[in-house]
C-alpha cells in the first residue's frame, strides 16, 4: 500500500474513532447522570422518546434524534466554544438572538426588538384606534367596579441607550411605536398611560440603570423609577411616606444576564449591586404557576393592587417596593397564562378573585401592542 493510502486510511481511523468516542460519551454521561444543557437554552428540552404504541414505533427515529441533540454530552461546550472564536477571532457581531456592540453591551436581536430599535415598525391609524378602543374598554369594567386602572411602558434598553445600540442597530425611522400611543392617546382623559421613557433618560446619566448583557433595567432603575409609578398610583399619598436608598442594604455581585446566556457566553457578565429591605415585611405566596401574592400589614395603605406584567416586574425588588405601599399585591405574569386581555368577561373574572383597588397593567416597549389584546371576538 502506498504512503498516501496508509495515511487515508489512518485518517479515517481518526474520524471513525472520535464518532464513536463522541458518541460512547454520551451514554456513558447519561449513565453517570451527568447532563450538560440546561445552562445555556431558555427552552424546553426534547424528552426520552418511548415505544408504547405503533405511533410512537414509526416517530421513534426522528425523536430520538432530537432528544439526542438536546442531551449530547458535550454539546453545549462545542456551542460554547464555536461562539466564543467566533466572537472573539472573529469579530462576530450578529448571532441569531444576540447582537453584540464594539463597547461589549448585548442587545436583543429579534424583530419584535430591533425594530422598535430602528424605528422601522409603525402602527397604522387603524390599529391605533383599534388600541385606544380595546385599552377604553378594560378601563370601563375597572370604572364599573370602583377601580383605576393604569397602563404602564417599560422602556426597551435601546431607547435609553441608544448610544450603544446603534452600533447594532442604527435609527433609521423618525418615530416608535410607543411615541405613536402617547401622541394617539394625548388629551385622552379617561386612560392613565404611565410612560417611563422620559424619566429614565433623565437618571442614565449617573449609574447604569440596565444591564449590558440583559434586556432589563437593574435593581438601582427600578428603585429610581418607582417614586414616579407610585406618584400615579396613590397621588395623596405624602412625599414623606416614599421609600428612600436608606431603607434598603445592598450587595455587589456579579451575574450573567439573560441575553448573556442566550449567547452562550460569560464574558460579558456584569457587576450588579442588589437591594434588599433593611426591614422584612413581606408575606409572600405562590399559588399557582405565574401567581405571586405578597403581603405586608403595615403598608402605606390598605389596598390592594393586581399587576399584570411581564418579566421587567419580576424581580424581588419590585415586590419589596409596590408592598411597602399596598397592604397586598397580586402579580400576574402574563407570559405564565395570564396575558392581559381586554376582554371584559376576564378582567372581570380577574377582579372577582382578587378584589383590588388598583390594576397596573405593564407592557415593556416591544410588546405595547398587547396592550389591545382582545379575546372578546367583538
Amino acid at each position: 500500500m502506498s504512503k498516501n493510502g496508509t495515511r487515508t486510511a489512518g485518517n479515517n481511523l481518526i474520524v471513525i474513532a472520535v464518532f464513536f468516542a463522541a458518541i460512547s460519551m454520551f451514554f456513558w454521561g447519561s449513565l453517570a447522570g451527568i447532563t450538560d444543557v440546561e445552562i445555556l437554552e431558555q427552552r424546553e428540552l426534547a424528552e426520552s422518546p418511548k415505544l408504547e404504541s405503533l405511533s410512537d414505533a414509526i416517530l421513534y427515529a426522528k425523536n430520538f434524534e432530537a432528544y439526542f441533540s438536546d442531551h449530547f454530552l458535550v454539546r453545549n461546550r462545542l456551542i460554547i466554544v464555536d461562539r466564543w472564536i467566533r466572537v472573539n477571532l472573529f469579530d462576530q457581531r450578529y448571532f441569531e438572538e444576540v447582537a453584540i456592540t464594539d463597547e461589549g453591551w448585548l442587545f436583543y436581536n429579534q424583530p419584535i426588538m430591533s425594530d422598535d430599535c430602528q424605528r422601522t415598525a409603525v402602527f397604522t391609524q387603524r390599529e391605533l384606534r383599534r388600541m385606544q378602543s380595546a385599552m377604553l374598554k378594560a378601563v370601563d369594567v375597572a370604572e364599573e367596579n370602583g377601580i383605576e386602572l393604569h397602563y404602564l411602558i417599560a422602556p426597551n434598553k435601546c431607547t435609553i441607550y441608544s448610544e450603544y445600540s446603534e452600533g447594532v442597530f442604527p435609527v433609521l425611522g423618525e418615530i416608535t411605536r410607543a411615541d405613536q400611543v402617547r401622541e394617539h392617546l394625548a388629551g385622552q382623559t379617561q386612560i392613565s398611560l404611565i410612560d417611563l421613557r422620559d424619566t429614565m433618560q433623565g437618571f442614565k446619566d449617573g449609574d447604569l440603570i440596565y444591564y449590558p448583557d440583559d434586556t432589563h433595567w437593574n435593581e438601582l432603575g427600578i428603585f429610581l423609577i418607582h417614586a414616579e409609578i407610585i406618584e400615579t398610583l396613590l397621588p395623596e399619598l405624602p412625599l414623606e411616606d416614599y421609600l428612600a436608598a436608606e431603607d434598603f442594604s445592598r450587595r455587589t455581585v456579579s451575574r450573567v444576564g439573560d441575553l448573556s446566556l442566550l449567547l452562550g457566553l460569560d464574558q460579558f457578565q456584569s457587576i450588579s449591586t442588589n437591594w434588599f429591605p433593611v426591614d422584612e415585611w413581606l408575606i409572600i405566596e405562590e399559588p399557582a404557576d405565574g401567581i405571586v401574592v405578597v403581603e405586608n400589614p403595615g403598608a402605606r395603605t390598605d389596598q390592594t393592587i393586581l399587576i399584570s406584567h411581564d418579566s421587567f416586574f419580576q424581580p424581588d425588588l419590585i415586590r419589596a417596593l409596590f408592598s411597602a405601599y399596598f397592604e397586598k399585591v397580586v402579580f400576574l405574569h402574563d407570559n405564565r397564562g395570564f396575558q392581559w386581555d381586554s376582554n371584559p368577561e376576564v378582567i372581570q373574572s380577574w377582579i372577582d378573585e382578587w378584589q383590588p383597588d388598583v390594576i397596573l397593567v405593564e407592557k415593556t416597549e416591544r410588546n405595547i401592542h398587547n396592550f389591545a389584546l382582545d379575546t372578546s371576538g367583538k
